[in-house]
């Protein structure tokens, strides 16, 4: 069923599969904040390790399609700075689930949204 899906990507035009990735990824950004909120018998502690393994196994599975099984090197070919983007990108949804539980979704995402007018300054 992934290989049918992924040959259909194939053969649409790139820009296409781009603006369809980045529709798809502004709807799940926006949405998962209402996600977290909704989940009132876990502690936050307990959303991060949920969500911190659900992300893991997706990674992991599109690493090794996408490196056709040759996983480890995938990882060896990233180095350190992939590495480093791994360590930046746990911290922030560590960050982000624990905002969620100190302050409103209203705030959190206005403070996403805002984040890349800062870094451009």
């Amino acid at each position: 069923m992934l290989h049918i899906a992924l040959s259909r990507l194939r053969n649409i035009e790139p820009q296409r599969v781009s603006l369809m990735l980045v529709l798809a990824a502004g709807l799940f950004w926006s949405l998962q904040a209402f996600m977290v909120r909704l989940i009132d018998a876990a502690s936050p502690e307990q959303i991060v390790f949920w969500r911190s393994s659900g992300q893991f196994v997706s990674m992991m599975i599109v690493v090794t399609v996408a490196s056709r099984g040759r996983t480890l090197n995938a990882f060896r070919y990233g180095g350190r700075l992939a590495f480093l983007g791994g360590i930046c990108a746990a911290g922030a949804s560590l960050s982000f689930v624990f905002a969620l539980s100190y302050l409103s979704v209203a705030n959190v995402v206005f403070m996403l949204a805002a984040a890349p007018v800062f870094a451009a300054a």
